[in-house]
């Protein structure tokens, strides 16, 4: 008799420890859970500040700047200096890309325009100043991301901006008078901030209503 109630009570203590040990896996989960969420906010918000600063010190290093003269490169081989380009335009953005930049940043960049041209009314207001080899490189990013517009090279290859040192795809505004405003490089790990900027530039300059 004793010895059934002993295994008796040892068999509900095994089923407590059971529940205690379930329960205890459950809240382990939920914290780990809690503690992966936090660290990924924070691990966001990291990237998001450190890409705030960045362009911070862009503005400060290249907004105000004079753009020089460059000569627009066609497929064809026709060239026209960018000051001519710019006859009759209040402002264009310029998106800077490079085949040695990093690539899955040029692809976001380009890919994101392509989307969002029309709905911002960048069509008509982009001009995409493109470094590649060859012409049918460029032709390839214009259908494969959907451009908007031609994808220019630069007659003497050389862009003399401080931001071409970066390696990474850049955006800024060009006013009629060739001055440089809002630079920009876009960080594919903040999506959102490229969006903003985006359409900012696009409420700010290209809306007619």
């Amino acid at each position: 008799m004793k010895k059934n109630i002993n295994i008796y009570i040892v068999g509900i203590l095994a089923l407590l420890l059971l529940g205690v040990n379930m329960i205890t896996l459950k809240k382990y989960r939920a914290l780990k859970t809690y503690c992966q969420e936090q660290i990924a906010d924070k691990s966001i918000t990291g990237q998001k500040e450190m890409a705030l600063w960045v362009n911070s010190q862009i503005a400060f290093s290249v907004n105000g700047m004079k753009m020089p003269n460059i000569l627009l490169k066609e497929y064809n081989g026709v060239t026209i200096p960018l000051e001519e380009y710019m006859k009759g335009r209040k402002e264009v953005l310029v998106v800077r890309v490079n085949e040695l930049y990093c690539s899955d940043c040029v692809n976001f960049i380009l890919q994101k325009i392509g989307r969002l041209s029309k709905e911002l009314n960048l069509d008509e207001n982009i001009l995409l100043i493109g470094s590649y080899q060859s012409s049918t490189a460029r032709r390839y990013l214009e259908k494969n991301m959907k451009l908007p517009s031609t994808v220019f090279d630069i007659e003497n290859g050389n862009l003399s901006l401080p931001l071409e040192e970066e390696g990474f795809p850049y955006c800024f505004l060009l006013s009629s008078d060739m001055t440089i405003l809002h630079a920009f490089i876009p960080d594919k790990a903040v999506p959102d901030l490229a969006n903003n900027y985006l359409k900012n530039i696009s409420q700010r300059y290209f809306q007619t209503n």
